[in-house]
Parts: structure tokens; C-alpha cells; sequence
């Protein structure tokens, strides 16, 4: 796990500090080699759970609320780097969610504990769908495409007579649109989703992502994004005793720093 955040964190790093100068990069004409834009989002998730795990063929639910996610500091976090070169571009996006849930049975104590990390590859196509004005950039449609690697960690303990855990990754294509309504120069609505697994060799059954929000710029470069994240997975794989899945959604909202170069 601590493998593929570090694959994770260093991926993003290298594609914000490589491109981040390719804009500069000119020809002797004055036209540019490399991306248009460049921008990196940071951000961190404060999702609620309500799903339910199953590890070594032992299915249980894991329920918590936005008040954990606040109290124990159960967060996600998620990393996003966009490349654009006129209307298509790049986007390589990795997502963190570690998460624990408990219930009391009897005299024992049954826990659960999901760790979810991806890392998207995607190319996109931008549309602008109104003209900009002297008070407001267009507004734009992005539709996308590519494919996401997941790894997936689930873990089932009823202390103190038994303990299952599966782990296992996988590739699995995925396709996103996102719609961007600026109200100015300062601020816009934003909505954006995907979906992903589709039954596909060992994919997940049906994945998909959903956020709504705004941004608000503080000067041409810093921008801070707010809004609501769902996130729904239905992934399952063997039987029997050696069953495993994660079947529900994590919800919460999110809050992120964009810096543009």
C-alpha cells in the first residue's frame, strides 16, 4: 500500500514539475512546443460510508458518518494534473480512501477497514458551449477516456475469532464528462463524473465518481474549489469461503487547492 501511494504521489509530481516548464519552451517563431495549460488540484475528501465488505467469504456492513470523518480524521485525498493543448488534452488523476468501520456484537467487536487507491490516465477533448465575454470565460464541456489501476484492501475482524483480508489490484477502462459554467471572472459552477469497471477481465462490475461545486479564483493562477463528492463501487470476485467484494458508496464534501502554470 505505502508502495503505491509513493508510485502515486511521484507520478503526479513528475507530470506537474515536467510540464509545468513545457509552456516556456518556444520556437523561434514565438509558437509554444508544449501545453497550453498546466494545472495541478490537491485536494482533500471527507466521505461517509455506508457499504457493505466482504473478505475470506465474511460479509459485513461498514457505516460511518461525516462526524467520523471529522472527529478520527478519516480522510481521502486525491491528486489531479490537467495538460492542455488547445481543445484536447491530458489528465492523470490518483485518489487515496482509507477507512475504518466497527460494530459491537455480543461481547466481541466486529471491525472492517477499506483502502482504495487509483490512478487515472485519461486523454480528453474540451468544448466551449457559450462565447466568452469581457465578465466571463466560456463555459466548457470536457468529455474523456482512458483507463484507471485499482487496489483495493479489505480487511474483516470479529475479535477475537477471526480475521480475513483480501487484496488485489487491477486495470479497468473508464469514461468521464465534466461541465464548467463560470458566473465570472471570479467564480463558476462546476459538475463532473465517471464511470469505470464495466465487467471487463477483472474489473469492477460498475464504479462511478460524481462531484459538484464551485471555484473560486484568487488571482489568475490559485484557484480553491469546494463542493460534494459520491463515489459508488460494485466489485466482487471467488465464492464461497473465498469471496471478497466491496459493494456501496462514500459521500462528503471535498476541498481543494488549483494552481495553474
Amino acid at each position: 500500500m505505502q508502495r503505491t501511494r509513493l508510485i502515486s504521489a511521484l507520478i503526479l509530481a513528475a507530470a506537474a514539475t515536467g510540464c509545468a516548464g513545457m509552456p516556456l519552451a518556444q520556437n523561434a517563431d514565438g509558437t509554444s512546443d508544449g501545453f497550453d495549460e498546466v494545472s495541478v488540484t490537491l485536494s482533500t475528501w471527507f466521505p461517509e460510508a455506508d457499504a457493505s465488505v466482504t473478505a475470506d467469504g465474511t460479509k459485513t456492513r461498514m457505516k460511518t458518518s461525516l462526524s467520523d470523518a471529522y472527529d478520527v480524521g478519516e480522510v481521502a485525498f486525491s491528486g489531479r494534473v490537467e495538460m492542455w493543448e488547445g481543445d484536447w488534452g491530458y489528465i492523470i488523476e490518483s485518489t487515496y480512501l482509507d477507512m475504518s468501520g466497527d460494530l459491537s456484537v455480543g461481547s466481541g467487536r466486529l471491525d472492517t477497514h477499506v483502502r482504495d487507491d487509483t490512478i487515472d490516465f485519461l486523454v480528453a477533448q474540451r468544448y466551449a458551449i457559450t462565447e466568452a465575454t469581457d465578465e466571463k470565460p466560456a463555459a466548457t464541456a470536457v468529455l474523456s477516456g482512458g483507463m484507471r489501476y485499482r487496489r483495493l484492501d479489505q480487511r474483516v475482524a470479529a475479535s477475537p475469532v477471526f480475521s480475513g483480508s483480501e487484496s488485489h489490484d487491477w486495470i479497468e477502462p473508464v469514461i468521464g464528462a465534466g461541465l464548467t459554467l463560470p458566473t465570472s471572472d471570479e467564480f463558476a459552477f462546476s459538475v463532473r463524473g465517471d464511470m469505470s469497471g464495466f465487467d471487463v477481465g477483472s474489473a469492477s462490475h460498475r464504479t462511478w465518481n460524481a462531484f459538484a461545486g464551485g471555484a473560486v479564483s484568487l488571482d489568475v493562477s490559485n484557484t480553491i474549489t469546494f463542493g460534494w463528492r459520491i463515489y459508488d463501487i460494485d466489485q466482487s470476485r471467488g465464492s464461497g469461503a473465498g469471496k471478497s467484494g466491496l459493494d456501496g458508496s462514500f459521500s462528503g464534501p471535498m476541498v481543494g487547492w488549483n494552481f495553474g502554470f
